[in-house]
């Protein structure tokens, strides 16, 4: 992205989003982070790590997180294979309204599976943009999601 100041900006809003709704967890007894703010934590680095790589190295350009209509983010998925494979992780989902403000994250997980000549065991952070909103429907309601990797 050639304005660094905008890319900036999006990711402070993103952060923002992700953060904020975790705050009255983090009182003054808290000792140690929840399972769901660690996923948080985990997601908005998977994030900004993705943000920070120019488009050139896979990075995401912010245009994308702009015009899309929501983001899952499962930072540290596993797989494993050996003839059968399987890959297992968790996540976040957030979803833009009409108006442009992110929702609260909603925790989900990812599970799959495949067959065929496979060795190997392999760690990723996995970010998927939702560009309409019937692709964030379907996820609500439940259905499969089917991606080519």
């Amino acid at each position: 992205m050639k304005n660094p100041k905008t890319r900036n900006t999006i990711l402070a809003v993103i952060g923002l989003v992700l953060i904020v709704p975790a705050l009255p967890l983090c009182g003054p007894t808290a000792q140690t982070a929840s399972p769901g703010e660690e996923r948080i934590d985990r997601s908005i680095e998977a994030l900004k790590e993705l943000m920070a790589l120019p488009p050139a190295e896979q990075g995401m350009p912010a245009s994308i997180l702009r015009k899309c209509r929501g983001i899952a983010i499962f930072p540290g998925v596993i797989k494993a294979a050996y003839g059968i494979g399987g890959q297992f992780g968790k996540g976040i989902v957030l979803v833009k309204s009409e108006a442009g403000e992110w929702s609260d994250p909603a925790f989900v997980s990812l599970v799959g599976g495949s067959i065929g000549w496979q060795i190997g065991v392999q760690k990723a952070d996995i970010i998927l943009v939702f560009k309409t909103a019937r692709s964030v429907e379907n996820i609500a309601e439940g259905k499969s999601l089917w991606a080519r990797t």
